[in-house]
């Protein structure tokens, strides 16, 4: 049998829809074609979802694979129920070295802040377990983020366990019934920075840019900032996670896309007529998702951070609001906007358990080297960081 007879059936067999053990039927895409003809059925199921994320929504994983995809192999899980798609879990496969391990979308640019499998009720137990049943028989190695509790506890003893944590807060009709709301030295802080900047003598002004044109040029100076804040000599380092070529394209492009539904916004911060603070953010179905921020470091002891979020908040109840994301991980800098929390569960799975201890020593190093490469000597900042 020629060679490439032998692939294509190969292949055929790899991507042929089957039907797991609870009657769910997957298939599995590996075209960027057959990725757009899903755009209907992905947009149903995301607006269907407990958070309707646009970290989840077609557009922004359509621009991702345009942007991180080149050199990857595509391994879209579709899962149908009589016919219907009941869920979508976009996946890759990855290669390091000899190894190779199916990854979600969005991992691991730092960009994509919310990934987990698109799938929402009801049935979603089943349609889960049909995922979890497709992953561990058909990939060695892998990463399922963004699970709840019961589904995670499907991979048994073959996988580890990262529980992450997400704030956000339901926002009130008005602004003063929030802050009535806050903590007394938050609610104080919010008004007194801008009120001493202006007792100095500076004149503040915030402004937002939310049309294509004009989010596309702000966001170079989003990057500056943000450069400005991870290079500060003093204080607790942050890393330049829009340090990247890639990344910053990646924005570019979701830029020329997400504000045409107003979706994506960046507000930035004026004193005196130069920008010192900024901050992106996203929105969909009435929640406003906090992503990256940068700002001059010398006006950090006028909090200019603090000042762009709120402002972004403020700005956001008047529009009417309901909800603000402030996205993984759990500080203090989240929580003091009197926050409730969420938890979700990442998992590292492997198909064989004596794997398991090698790939959480692999692991491990890894997490030692990443942290000590940004380990600084230094006081704390005079102002938290809006976002990581």
């Amino acid at each position: 049998m020629p060679l490439m007879v032998l692939r294509r059936r190969l292949w055929q067999a790899l991507t042929r829809p089957v039907t797991m053990n609870s009657g769910i039927t997957l298939d599995v895409v590996t075209k960027t074609a057959e990725l757009t003809a899903l755009h209907a059925d992905w947009e149903r199921l995301v607006d269907s979802m407990e958070v309707p994320s646009p970290f989840l929504s077609w557009d922004w994983s359509r621009t991702w694979w345009e942007t991180f995809g080149r050199g990857k192999h595509m391994r879209v899980a579709v899962l149908r129920d009589a016919g219907q798609v009941v869920g979508i879990a976009p996946f890759y496969r990855a290669t390091y070295g000899p190894v190779r391990a199916l990854v979600p979308f969005g991992w691991p640019d730092r960009l994509t802040e919310q990934i987990e499998p698109i799938i929402p009720e009801p049935g979603r137990d089943r349609v889960n377990s049909a995922l979890s049943e497709w992953l561990l028989k058909e990939h060695a190695l892998g990463l399922a983020p963004g699970l709840d509790r019961s589904t995670a506890l499907l991979f048994g003893e073959r996988a580890l366990r990262d529980d992450v944590y997400f704030d956000w807060r339901r926002l009130p009709p008005t602004w003063d019934e929030l802050l009535d709301g806050l903590h007394r030295s938050m609610r104080g802080n919010i008004r007194y920075y801008p009120r001493l900047m202006e007792r100095n003598g500076h004149k503040l002004a915030f402004r937002i840019a939310d049309d294509v044109g004009a989010v596309r040029a702000a966001l170079p100076k989003l990057f500056a900032l943000h450069t400005a804040r991870a290079n500060a000599p003093t204080g607790e380092r942050h890393r330049d996670r829009l340090r990247e070529p890639s990344h910053r394209e990646f924005l570019q492009r979701l830029a020329s896309v997400l504000p045409k539904n107003g979706a994506m916004k960046l507000g930035l911060l004026q004193v005196d007529g130069v920008d010192v603070a900024a901050q992106l953010w996203f929105e969909r179905n009435g929640t406003i998702f906090l992503h990256y921020s940068g700002y001059q470091p010398e006006w950090s002891r006028f909090s200019v951070a603090m000042v762009v979020t709120s402002e972004i908040i403020r700005t956001g109840v008047e529009r009417g609001m309901r909800r603000v994301e402030f996205l993984r991980g759990s500080k203090q800098f989240k929580t003091r906007w009197n926050t409730e929390q969420r938890m979700q569960t990442d998992i590292y799975y492997v198909r064989h358990p004596l794997l398991l201890p090698m790939f959480h020593r692999v692991r491990s190093l890894r997490r030692k080297l990443r942290s000590r490469s940004y380990r600084r000597v230094g006081g704390q900042p005079a102002t938290e960081p809006v976002a990581d």
